[in-house]
């Protein structure tokens, strides 16, 4: 007894000093897929990105794709119309400005275009020199309050404001440069803009007072120069941090940083993209340890290595992309070579039912029509016969030997409490107090008479 209360207490003592462990437990979140047989043009996704207008934006290995939940406009890239940057990472990052013009950064080169007129824009120089900008520009950065922020090769940083439409330097290439780095990350909230530079020193800058006025040094020699680094800032002004190998959680007011140190990644893994949800949680994808939900207040950790779907199969993949829609919570993950997985909460209220999932005598034919009678009965008409579902038993059994291999197609209750059975070709039958009753119609020509054996719908007069 004495050594159980010792083991309990180190579990406790273990879970307040660790908040950042990893739960294995069954994944809260089931998706579904869309892939290339539900009309996604190409299933080797690369980003999965919101655009101003409702749709999704999709970026796939040759072309822009805009989702607006049923159909695919496709706009395929041209390298005519590349612009060469200095942006080296495998995994892609794209903006969109005030303008709404897409930007869209890959390995060594940039592509804009324009949501309004839907067309690429092959003259990236004359953009540029539209914002001011004189020099080359190496790489550039839009964040969220649409502030652009432009690197040059001689490691100077200008940041364009596009609602007075002017153009500051923000840094020269100054001894800090020089010792700290070129920027790999911006993001800005309220007047403070959050810069990570490429040896890890992150600075803040006040944009009323156009001066830095906080260093933070916690990730000093932590980053690689090529490391592409996520920032995402709360509304309490608390932020999320993404960088290749690790992520954490800065705590302005308290000036805490929070690594997250449970989660330990494989050693030809690496972190690939990072979204915060609606409760401030960070969803964190990687290249082949799945995802991870980290929660802003405890920092535990939920992992989900085999993503489940709607159809109770699972997909185990790289993830390229995470976007979390925080209006309505929904979740949209780009896969290496699988498409994309979608989630909503209200999936998780609609239950799938297949033949994996019911017992009895279903075989899966297709069910053409459902009837839930005064009884409570459940009754599903099919391509083969009609079958009556037991909630309990979760199983699905033939209902009356009458309808095999019939094809029923409606199924209907009166007034007197009958149900009646419309079939293709088989005529019509009444379920009467445990009797079946047949009515059947001579098959004629139906492309030239009427078809009386063919019943599509029935429908009960007011005087029964």
């Amino acid at each position: 007894m004495a050594m159980k209360i010792r083991i309990c207490l180190l579990i406790i003592l273990m879970g307040l000093l660790y908040p950042g462990y990893i739960s294995s437990q069954e994944s809260p979140y089931v998706f579904r897929q869309i892939g290339v047989v539900e009309g996604l043009p190409d299933n080797y996704v690369k980003s999965v990105f919101p655009i101003p207008d409702g749709r999704i934006g999709v970026r796939s290995t040759v072309l822009l794709s805009l989702y607006d939940g049923a159909n695919y406009s496709n706009f395929p890239f041209n390298i005519h119309g590349e612009y060469s940057i200095a942006y080296n990472h495998i995994i892609p990052e794209q903006y969109i400005d005030a303008d709404k013009r897409l930007w869209m950064k890959e390995r060594k080169s940039l592509r804009v275009f324009d949501l309004t007129t839907e067309q690429y824009i092959y003259n990236v120089d004359s953009l540029f020199q539209q914002f001011g900008l004189k020099d080359k520009v190496a790489d550039l950065i839009i964040d969220s309050e649409k502030y652009c922020w432009f690197l040059t090769p001689g490691s100077s940083v200008y940041m364009y404001d596009a609602e007075t439409k002017s153009i500051e330097q923000v840094c020269r290439n100054d001894e800090f440069m020089e010792y700290y780095g070129g920027l790999l990350g911006v993001e800005s909230h309220g007047k403070y803009s959050w810069m990570v530079h490429q040896k890890g020193a992150i600075r803040c800058y006040d944009l009323e007072k156009k001066r830095f006025v906080h260093q933070l040094d916690f990730l000093k020699d932590q980053l690689k120069p090529d490391d592409r680094v996520v920032l995402k800032i709360l509304d309490n002004g608390d932020f999320w941090l993404m960088w290749d190998r690790g992520v954490g959680y800065y705590d302005v007011y308290n000036k805490k940083w929070n690594q997250i140190s449970g989660i330990q990644l494989g050693h030809y893994s690496w972190f690939t993209s990072m979204d915060v949800d609606k409760g401030g949680n960070a969803w964190v994808g990687t290249v082949i340890d799945g995802f991870y939900v980290i929660d802003m207040h405890n920092f535990s950790v939920t992992r989900t290595l085999d993503i489940p779907l709607l159809s109770g199969n699972t997909v185990r993949n790289g993830i390229q992309s995470i976007y979390c829609d925080r209006e309505n919570n929904s979740v949209w993950i780009g896969l290496y070579n699988q498409g994309m997985c979608y989630y909503h909460p209200s999936m998780n209220k609609i239950v799938l039912y297949n033949k994996k999932m019911i017992n009895g005598d279903w075989k899966g034919e297709e069910i053409r029509c459902m009837l839930e009678t005064s009884k409570g009965e459940i009754l599903m008409g099919t391509t083969q016969g009609v079958y009556r579902y037991e909630p309990e038993t979760k199983s699905m059994n033939r209902f009356y030997h009458e309808f095999s291999q019939k094809n029923c197609r409606v199924l209907y209750e009166d007034s007197k409490k009958r149900v009646w059975v419309g079939t293709y070709h088989d005529g019509l039958y009444c379920i009467d107090h445990g009797k079946v009753q047949s009515y059947d119609y001579p098959d004629t020509d139906y492309q030239n008479e009427l078809d009386f054996s063919n019943i599509r719908v029935m429908v009960e007069d007011s005087s029964s």
